[in-house]
C-alpha cells in the first residue's frame, strides 16, 4: 500500500509552489485541498497575485522551484512542437539551459570525492562559474592536465537521486488517482507516462549510461561527417563527474543565426533527417533526449 504520510511534507511542498504560481485549479483537479491543508485565503491571495504573469512564465517559474524531475518534464514537452503551443514552446525552453546553479564548492567536492583527486591534479585550468545549469546537472569548462585538451564537465546537482526517487514516488500515485477518478485524463495513461519517464530519468541521472551511449553513437555514425559526438575522456569519469570535448557550436533551433554564419540550414535539415532516420531504422540505437538544449551547429554545419 502507499504510505502517503510519508511523503506529505513534499506534497505540501509540491502543491503549495503549484498555488503560488496560480495553478491552484490543480487542487480540485486531484481533490487533494483537503489533505495539503491550503487555506482559500492562500489560493485567493495566489490568484490575485499571478494574474498579471503570463501562463506559460508561471509555469516555468513553477516547474524550476519545484526541482529536476519537474524540470525533465518540461524539457520533454518541448520536444513536442506538434501539440505545444509557441507561446509555452518559447518559454518552456529556458529549462534547457537556464536553471539555478548550485555552489561551485559543491562541483568541486563532488569531482575529488568521486575521482579520488583533487580537482588541480585533474584539470589544469577549471571555470569556477558554471557555463550552464540544467535540471541533472551543471557544466563547467575546464582544461585536461594530463593532455591539455579543453573540455566541458558535468557534474551531477546534489542530493538529485533520492529526490528524483521521492517525486516520482508521488506522481506516481497522482497519476494512479488520475486514471481511476479523472476519465479526461485517463485516456493518457498518466502511469504509464510516469514510467517511462522515471526509466528514463533513471538512466540519465548515472553519467556511466551516458558516456557508454556516446561512445557507441560516436561509433554507429564513425563514417558521417555531417555528424559530431564530443569525446569522452574516461580518466576524469564516473557515475556522477562526465568530461567531454568541448566543442563550440550554435543553437539548433535558432536559423536565422545559422543563416547569418552562411550555414546552409536546408542541407542541416536534410542532414538531421537522415540522421534519425539511420538511428532509427539502420542502428536501432538513438538519442532518447533530442531537445534543442541536447544539440549544436559547429561552424562548418556541422551537427554536434
Amino acid at each position: 500500500a502507499y504510505d502517503i504520510a510519508s511523503h506529505l511534507p513534499r506534497y505540501h511542498e509540491i502543491f503549495h509552489i503549484l498555488v503560488k504560481h496560480g495553478f491552484w485549479e490543480l487542487l480540485n483537479l486531484v481533490k487533494l485541498k483537503t489533505v495539503i491543508r491550503i487555506s482559500d485565503s492562500a489560493t485567493e491571495k495566489a490568484q490575485g497575485a499571478s494574474a498579471i504573469v503570463p501562463v506559460p512564465v508561471r509555469l516555468r517559474m513553477a516547474l524550476e522551484e519545484l526541482g529536476p524531475t519537474f524540470v525533465k518534464f518540461g524539457q520533454i514537452l518541448t520536444s513536442r512542437r506538434d501539440f505545444l503551443p509557441d507561446e509555452y514552446y518559447n518559454e518552456l525552453r529556458k529549462l534547457q539551459s537556464q536553471v539555478k546553479p548550485f555552489d561551485t564548492k559543491i562541483a568541486h567536492d563532488a569531482i575529488e570525492r568521486s575521482l579520488g583527486r583533487k580537482v588541480s591534479e585533474i584539470y589544469s585550468e577549471f571555470d569556477e562559474v558554471p557555463v550552464a545549469s540544467a535540471s541533472i546537472a551543471q557544466v563547467h569548462y575546464a582544461v585536461l592536465r594530463s593532455n591539455g585538451k579543453k573540455v566541458a564537465i558535468k557534474v551531477r546537482r546534489p542530493n538529485i537521486i533520492k529526490t528524483i526517487e521521492g517525486d516520482i514516488v508521488i506522481l506516481h500515485h497522482i497519476a494512479q488517482f488520475a486514471e481511476k477518478h479523472i476519465p479526461e485524463l485517463a485516456i493518457y495513461n498518466p502511469v504509464g507516462v510516469i514510467d517511462e519517464v522515471a526509466k528514463h530519468l533513471q538512466e540519465e541521472v548515472n553519467f556511466t549510461f551516458e558516456a557508454a551511449s556516446m561512445k557507441q553513437f560516436a561509433e554507429q555514425f564513425s563514417d558521417n561527417h555531417f555528424i559530431k559526438v564530443p569525446t569522452v575522456y574516461d580518466e576524469a569519469c564516473s557515475d556522477e563527474i562526465l568530461t567531454m570535448e568541448y566543442l563550440k557550436g550554435l543553437p539548433v533551433d535558432e536559423p536565422a543565426k545559422l543563416q547569418e554564419k552562411g550555414i546552409d540550414t536546408d542541407k542541416l535539415a536534410e542532414n538531421m533527417t537522415k540522421m534519425v532516420f539511420q538511428m532509427i531504422f539502420e542502428f536501432g540505437f538513438f538519442h532518447g533526449d533530442p531537445h534543442p538544449g541536447n544539440m549544436a551547429v559547429l561552424d562548418n554545419g556541422v551537427l554536434a
